[in-house]
């Protein structure tokens, strides 16, 4: 299987949130992190949402 190569660009990286420009086909891909950590189980966990967005031109 070969893999397709596209033109991207990493617009956004913070500590919850990463959009990743793909260039070539006007789009973002968004990926966005929520973490908790629940102090009574001493258990930490982390919401992962990945969505793709019409490329937002700021």
């Amino acid at each position: 299987m070969e893999q397709s190569k596209h033109n991207i660009t990493i617009k956004k990286n913070t500590a919850n949130k990463i959009v990743i420009g793909l260039n070539d086909l006007d789009l973002d891909a968004v990926i966005t992190f929520k973490t908790t950590f629940n102090e009574d189980t001493c258990t930490q966990t982390t919401d992962i949402k990945c969505y793709i967005d019409p490329i937002n031109k700021e």
